[in-house]
């Protein structure tokens, strides 16, 4: 299951040296989960924190900006 959302897809769209793996030079979005996956898919729920172009979002401050967005739509 790993493979196929990481690796797998970085592979088809012919960028598997810089997505898909996490290694000096490649591309860093990634998802922090607080339990593995591997023991549960519900464990994909679990997110703790966001990494995005190189900065980390900690899943509470994300939480606090959209609740902030919301509350002005």
């Amino acid at each position: 299951m790993l493979r196929s959302t990481t690796t797998a897809p970085a592979e088809y769209l012919g960028r598997g040296e810089t997505m898909g793996r996490i290694v000096p030079g490649a591309d860093a979005d990634l998802l922090l989960l607080a339990a593995d996956p591997l023991q549960s898919v519900e464990n994909l729920a679990t997110v703790s924190t966001v990494v995005r172009a190189g900065h980390v979002h900690p899943i509470d401050a994300l939480d606090a900006r959209v609740g902030a967005l919301l509350a002005t739509a």
